[in-house]
């Protein structure tokens, strides 16, 4: 850790599990400047979009939030307006971001006729196993 200047801490992981998976998620990282004289905290936050399968449907929905795990949550309670109909869901990918753009970004580029060929080619074996055209 050669490359970690002093008084960095690492990130904190909160790890959580949802139907038999388990999901890391870096929440904080702290840098201090002089502890003597004033301290610093730097937060980032993550965002997240994440693919639902509805075995109801056998069809997809990409989403965004910020906290993964209370919106996926929300989902299985079919508290979302846009997926309570298709419940039962099973979360079977995600990507995190530090940035809140490049995330709503990803999102509307895999919601696009490319982004979901893409996203088929790049889990072309979970789809294959879940039978998903």
């Amino acid at each position: 850790m050669a490359w970690m200047s002093p008084g960095f801490e690492s990130p904190q992981v909160q790890k959580f599990r949802w139907e038999g998976q388990e999901f890391e998620s870096p929440r904080v990282h702290h840098v201090k400047r002089d502890s003597r004289v004033r301290r610093d905290t730097i937060e980032f936050s993550m965002y997240y979009i994440y693919l639902l399968y509805s075995k109801k449907n056998r069809g997809l929905y990409i989403g965004f939030t910020e906290n993964l795990r209370r919106r996926i949550n929300e989902h299985k309670r079919g508290s979302v307006t846009s997926t309570k109909s298709r419940l039962p869901l099973k979360l079977i990918h995600y990507e995190a971001f530090l940035i809140k753009q490049d995330a709503k970004a990803r999102e509307e580029y895999l919601k696009s006729g490319y982004g979901r060929r893409q996203l088929k080619d790049s889990l072309k074996r979970l789809f294959k196993k879940l039978d998903i055209e």
